[in-house]
């Protein structure tokens, strides 16, 4: 799972609907990114890709540009 800076969770589900989803804060669902394999991990870059979700799936890692920020320690 991966915050961005509004609070946004993002959480890897496997299963049916397999994907990527965001919740709000609230609990309500405000995306959902379909993956072609079983989702395992998202976290948002850091620096320049901090607007970029890495996912990792099956033996495969894939990168999305978002329009939100992730919250990164440095």
């Amino acid at each position: 799972m991966t915050v961005d800076r509004e609070g946004n969770i993002y959480c890897a589900v496997q299963g049916e609907r397999q994907g990527i989803y965001a919740y709000s804060p609230a609990g309500k669902e405000l995306a959902y990114i379909a993956t072609p394999e079983s989702p395992t991990n998202v976290k948002f870059g850091r620096g320049a890709d901090a607007q970029t979700l890495f996912i990792t799936a099956g033996k495969s890692l894939y990168r999305i540009r978002v329009e939100r920020t992730g919250v990164t320690r440095e």
